[in-house]
C-alpha cells in the first residue's frame, strides 16, 4: 500500500510540474489555478495519505495546515496578509498542547494495562494514543517500520535472532518510543529530530544493526 501511495504522489507532483513548466514556457495556458490553489493541493495529498497510510500527527497536521492556508488565500475568516510563518507555528504548538491534554487525560489510564504483541515475521506497526509493546521472542528479526503518534510504543528485540543487514525504522511523533535491543548489538543509527530528541547507545557489539530514527516533538530511545 505504501508503494503505491507513493507512485500516485509521484505522478501528482509529476503532473504539476509538467503543468507549471508548459505555463512558464508558453506551450500551453492552463488556467485551473485559483487563489490557495497550492493550499488546496496540500490537503488533497495530507487526505490521499490518511486513507492509505492511516492518520497520523504529520498527515493530520499538513490537513489543517492546508485548510487555514486556503481560507487565508481565499480571505476567508483571515486576512490575507497574514503570515504563513506564523500559522504554521500557531498550528504547531496547538498541537503540541492538544497532545499534552490527550496523553495527561488518557495515558495514565493505560499505563498498568499496556497492550504487548508479539510479531512472527517482519512487518509495519502504526501505534496512535495509546501504549502497546511489540515483542519478537526468539523469532527472526529483518525489517521493520514502527511509528507512534500521541502514545508509547516499546520495541522489543533483546530475544530476538537478529538476521544479517537487519534494519529498524522508527518514528515518534508527539510520543516516545523505546527499542529494546541485545546487550550484543551494535546499533548504527542513523537520527534526525525537530523539537525532539533521539539517544542512541555507544557503538561497539558483535550483531550489527542499522536504525533509522525520526523524532518529531517526541522522543525515540535505543537501549541495550
Amino acid at each position: 500500500m505504501k508503494k503505491a501511495s507513493r507512485i500516485i504522489w509521484g505522478i501528482l507532483i509529476l503532473a504539476l510540474g509538467v503543468i507549471l513548466f508548459g505555463n512558464a514556457a508558453k506551450l500551453w495556458d492552463v488556467s485551473i489555478f485559483f487563489d490557495g490553489w497550492w493550499a488546496a493541493l496540500v490537503m488533497l495529498l495530507a487526505l490521499f495519505s490518511i486513507c492509505t497510510d492511516k492518520p497520523n500527527i504529520v498527515n493530520v497536521y499538513f490537513l489543517l495546515f492546508g485548510g487555514v492556508m486556503l481560507f487565508k488565500e481565499q480571505g476567508i475568516f483571515i486576512a490575507k496578509d497574514t503570515s504563513p510563518w506564523l500559522i504554521a507555528l500557531a498550528l504547531l504548538i496547538i498541537v503540541a498542547g492538544l497532545s499534552i491534554i490527550i496523553r495527561t487525560a488518557f495515558g495514565t489510564k493505560r499505563k498498568s494495562g499496556a497492550a504487548v504483541r508479539t510479531i512472527s515475521a517482519n512487518g509495519n506497526v502504526s501505534v496512535s494514543f495509546c501504549e502497546e509493546t511489540v515483542g519478537f521472542g526468539s523469532n527472526c528479526f529483518e525489517t521493520g517500520d514502527y511509528s507512534v503518534a500521541f502514545g508509547s510504543l516499546t520495541i522489543d528485540l533483546r530475544m530476538a535472532k537478529i538476521a544479517e543487514n537487519a534494519h529498524l525504522s522508527v518514528k515518534a511523533s508527539f510520543g516516545e518510543l523505546k527499542v529494546l535491543l541485545p546487550e550484543n548489538a551494535d546499533a548504527e543509527v542513523d537520527g534526525n529530530a525537530f523539537l525532539g530528541k533521539v539517544v542512541s547507545p555507544a557503538r561497539g557489539g558483535e550483531i550489527p544493526i542499522k536504525i533509522t530514527a525520526s523524532a518529531i516533538f517526541g522522543q525515540v530511545s535505543i537501549i541495550k
